[in-house]
C-alpha cells in the first residue's frame, strides 16, 4: 500500500519484543534477535498467534538449528554414497533442521522446487546457493542424511517423515 489510505480498514500493527526486529529479506518479513542474527520468518497463523508466540518460535528454532549443526559433520561424509544409496531431500527435512516453515516455502518458490517432491543433494548444491540460503540448505541436507540412516537400519520409512 503506497498511502495509509489504501490500508484495509482493519489492520494490527504488531512491536518486536525487546531484543527483537522486524526486517524483510529475500524469503518474506522475519522477526530477528539483536544478539545473534537469529530470525524466524512467521506464517500467517504465527501473526495471528501473536508476538510472543513468534518470539517463542525464533528460540525454538534456533535449537533445532544448533543441534543438526552439532551433527552436520558426520552426517555430510559419505553424502555422494548415501545419495547412490537413495538419500532425497524434502520440505520436511528443511522444517526438521530448524528452518522455518514460510521461509523455506519462499526459498522453494525462488529455486522452482515444489513441495511434495525430493530432490537429489548435488541437485540443491548446484543451485548456487550462498551465505545463510547455503548454511540453511547444508541442514536440510544433514537432517535428511539422519533420517535417511534411520530408515535404512528399519528397513522402511515412515510417510509422516515426508509429509511437511
Amino acid at each position: 500500500y503506497s498511502t495509509p489510505s489504501e490500508l484495509p480498514a482493519r489492520h494490527h500493527i504488531m512491536r518486536p519484543c525487546v531484543g527483537y526486529h522486524w526486517h524483510v529479506d529475500q524469503n518474506g518479513i522475519c522477526l530477528v534477535r539483536n544478539s545473534d542474527g537469529v530470525e524466524y520468518h512467521p506464517t500467517s497463523g504465527d501473526l495471528a498467534a501473536g508476538i510472543r508466540h513468534i518470539r517463542a518460535q525464533v528460540i525454538a528454532h534456533a535449537r533445532q538449528r544448533a543441534e543438526t549443526r552439532r551433527r552436520e559433520r558426520t552426517a555430510l561424509r559419505g553424502l555422494r554414497e548415501a545419495e547412490r544409496m537413495g538419500l532425497r531431500v524434502c520440505m520436511s527435512d528443511s522444517l526438521r533442521a530448524g528452518n522455518c516453515r514460510a521461509g523455506t516455502q519462499r526459498w522453494m518458490l525462488r529455486h522452482g522446487l515444489r513441495e511434495g517432491q525430493h530432490y537429489r543433494p548435488a541437485d540443491l548444491l548446484a543451485l548456487g546457493c550462498t551465505g545463510d540460503d547455503l548454511d540453511r540448505l547444508r541442514l536440510a541436507i544433514t537432517a535428511a542424511r539422519i533420517r535417511h540412516e534411520r530408515e535404512m537400519e528399519r528397513g522402511y520409512s515412515i510417510l509422516a517423515d515426508h509429509v511437511a
